[in-house]
């Protein structure tokens, strides 16, 4: 079984690369957090076998995403 993390905040793209995901093995768990804060809360919960981070990312819910937003977590992590 392989746990992902999907930390992107257009649901379209999560729905496509969790179709993806899927379909190789179905036995994998996907989750999804929309920001870098709901990202973090989530890591610190959590164990997952990989990360996918959308580069444009928002830092937190109603803020607008960032060019490096993704970057940037990825440098915090």
């Amino acid at each position: 079984m392989i746990k992902i993390l999907i930390i992107d905040d257009e649901y379209t793209k999560i729905s496509a690369i969790s179709e993806v995901a899927m379909a190789f093995d179905d036995s994998v768990i996907i989750e999804h957090a929309s920001t870098s804060n709901e990202a973090r809360r989530k890591l610190q919960a959590a164990e997952y076998d990989l990360l996918i981070i959308d580069l444009n990312l928002p830092a937190a819910l109603g803020s607008s995403p960032t060019r490096n937003g993704g970057l940037d977590f990825f440098d915090i992590l």
